[in-house]
């Protein structure tokens, strides 16, 4: 035995529904629509991944009246699912340096 604790780690698709939980249980961006992930704006990193969401109404027409704001993204970490939810007030990049320095986000998820 090499002494270190054996972490359960999850890959991406527990991650990802792990954030589709999260978004499903808030009201949806308005009348007709519902949240979707936006897979193509995941942030890889060596902790986990950043997740980004946004409106299924935006997403397939782009037009700006369905857009939303305020929808900050979740980072799950890899080695134990833990979720939180970053701010809106800084660019992206910003969270992700604060966190990977050892920084807390605004919410941490139950």
């Amino acid at each position: 035995m090499s002494g270190q604790k054996d972490r359960a780690t999850i890959d991406f698709a527990v991650a990802r529904s792990l954030v589709q939980s999260r978004i499903a249980a808030r009201s949806a961006p308005s009348a007709g629509d519902e949240w979707i992930l936006l897979d193509e704006c995941t942030i890889e990193r060596d902790w986990g991944w950043v997740v980004f969401y946004g409106s299924r109404r935006y997403r397939e027409t782009g037009d700006i009246r369905f857009s939303v704001v305020g929808n900050a993204p979740f980072f799950v970490r890899q080695e134990d699912g833990a979720t939180f939810r970053a701010g809106t007030a800084r660019p992206v990049e910003d969270y992700i340096a604060d966190f990977e320095a050892g920084g807390c986000l605004t919410i941490r998820c139950a």
